[in-house]
């Protein structure tokens, strides 16, 4: 009889282990099969209110290399796919920093739109001025505004570049965070 009972609990365990082997080797495939997949950069405003970018471009240079139109006024920084203008003294290509969203300026290139976020560094030794949000900037900053407005709608001279419009702070982060 002792022997049955024996029999019987390793029948148990072993169709317990037979089950648990079928979870845990559709688990690592599930794993293994969502590992391959590319991990999306994680979009999110830190504690000074700003997003990391990494800059591309720096003041000074060209956007990319058949752009013959005038240097960059500003640095471009890319949060994943988007581009970000940072506004501040030339940064070294290929830096991380932190900067905050002052607004967007959303324009029509050949009947598609694009988004180009504006922000500044949240570091100081990189602030060429300050900023508070996209109305000041409109204001008391309109002329660096200007500046911005007329390089993206002027340079590219073959594309048919139009104003859309400019967006506040607000939607400049809802953007990047989409």
């Amino acid at each position: 009889m002792h022997n049955i009972y024996l029999q019987c609990l390793y029948l148990g365990i072993i169709y317990i282990m037979k089950n648990w082997y079928i979870y845990l080797v559709v688990i690592m495939m599930v794993g293994g099969i969502s590992c391959n997949q590319e991990v999306e950069q994680k979009k999110e405003v830190n504690e000074s209110g700003g997003v990391e970018v990494e800059i591309r471009h720096s003041a000074g240079g060209h956007w990319d290399t058949s752009d013959n139109f005038l240097p960059l006024p500003f640095n471009i920084g890319k949060n994943g796919q988007q581009d970000v203008l940072v506004l501040s003294s030339r940064i070294k290509e290929g830096q991380k920093l932190d900067v905050k969203p002052i607004g967007a300026i959303r324009v029509t290139e050949n009947d598609s739109l694009n988004t180009y976020i504006i922000s500044l560094p949240v570091d100081k030794k990189y602030k060429s001025f300050e900023v508070a949000d996209f109305d000041e900037f409109s204001t008391v900053h309109s002329g660096a505004k200007w500046i911005v407005e007329q390089y993206i709608v002027n340079r590219q001279s073959t594309y048919d570049v139009r104003l859309k419009s400019w967006e506040n702070e607000n939607y400049a982060i809802k953007y990047l965070l989409k």
